[in-house]
């Protein structure tokens, strides 16, 4: 048997747990939904991501690269094609260092050499095109198990911080579409 106080005191608890859960949702949304879209060169960005982890190479336990594909990069003279996207550079570096992050912690055993991140950007710019870019990340590390689910990736309701990349990823599709 509680007593009044007890009661109250167990009821203050719980809301204070509820209170910071909301903050926290609150706290992330308010940093993507704060973010303003800008015209970003992808090509550009992308070599300088995959730069910023080629030059702490020594601190890493893997390898990365960037590619794309030059021919539809080109224009007839073969000079590379500036492509922007509208995006926020802060997001998609978070996007992407957690994808890094995941292959990390997830997927990478100790050989460095045979860890490998490929980042790629493609796209089809012909008539028959919509002109959309695709931007993959790939990792030479253990594969999702086979019973992995969308549903285990986007976590709902989960804070910042630990185990919440998927609900970030979750958000920021829902932003911008």
């Amino acid at each position: 048997k509680f007593s009044f106080g007890e009661y109250l005191t167990s009821i203050e608890s719980d809301i204070l747990r509820i209170a910071k859960i909301v903050e926290n949702q609150l706290t992330v949304e308010s940093y993507i939904y704060s973010k303003d879209l800008v015209s970003i060169e992808i090509i550009d960005f992308l070599s300088r991501f995959t730069n910023k982890y080629k030059e702490t190479k020594d601190l890493i336990n893997f390898l990365i690269n960037f590619d794309f594909d030059k021919e539809n990069f080109s224009d007839i003279d073969g000079e590379r094609i500036k492509i922007f996207i509208l995006g926020n550079a802060d997001l998609l570096s978070d996007m992407l260092d957690n994808l890094i992050d995941n292959a990390v912690k997830h997927a990478f055993n100790s050989d460095k050499q045979k860890n490998k991140i490929k980042i790629s950007l493609m796209t089809s710019l012909n008539d028959n095109s919509d002109n959309e870019i695709c931007i993959t990340v790939s990792n030479t590390g253990k594969p999702f198990p086979n019973d992995f689910k969308k549903e285990q990736f986007i976590r709902k309701g989960i804070k910042a911080g630990k185990n919440s990349g998927g609900w970030l990823w979750r958000l920021l599709y829902q932003w911008n579409n």
